[in-house]
């Protein structure tokens, strides 16, 4: 039985299909409509996994070289595994009891992509992500991370 979830979902998927394959020169844009639909990729290595929509992305790594800061005090799941951003905000460490890895389809490295405001660029070297209307972002990379 198609439910208007079911629907809604498809069309979704339909339309991030399109959006993800009609980029050029490694850019793509998937549609802000999807302002509550996440949508995850993973990093070729495997050890980056994220999730984004229009609004919020967030960045988990499973292999790092550096320690997060110190765990907030009001932080009572696991902590430092990822960073976060908000439109409009400045990024964050995860706090969370799930995870962003194996979210998605591995993404090659050279690629960006872009959700509204949200830009991703991807490379060998790391992952950044930024709000382009802010500025705020991150880098996150096995060896180091960024905030900025």
């Amino acid at each position: 039985m198609v439910t208007a979830m079911t629907l809604r979902a498809g069309l979704i998927l339909v339309g991030l299909s399109v959006g993800l394959l009609s980029g050029c020169g490694g850019q793509d844009s998937i549609p802000t409509d999807a302002a509550t639909d996440f949508v995850g990729f993973t990093s070729p290595s495997g050890t980056v996994g994220y999730i984004v929509n229009s609004t919020y992305v967030r960045y988990d790594i499973s292999d790092r070289d550096w320690t997060p800061p110190p765990r907030p005090a009001g932080c009572v799941f696991d902590y430092g595994q990822g960073i976060s951003l908000s439109l409009g905000e400045e990024a964050a460490f995860v706090c969370a009891s799930d995870t962003a890895l194996g979210g998605g389809k591995p993404r090659d490295y050279g690629q960006s992509v872009s959700v509204g405001l949200m830009q991703c660029d991807s490379t060998e070297s790391g992952i950044t992500r930024r709000d382009t209307k802010t500025g705020h972002g991150f880098m996150i990379a096995r060896e180091a991370y960024r905030v900025f």
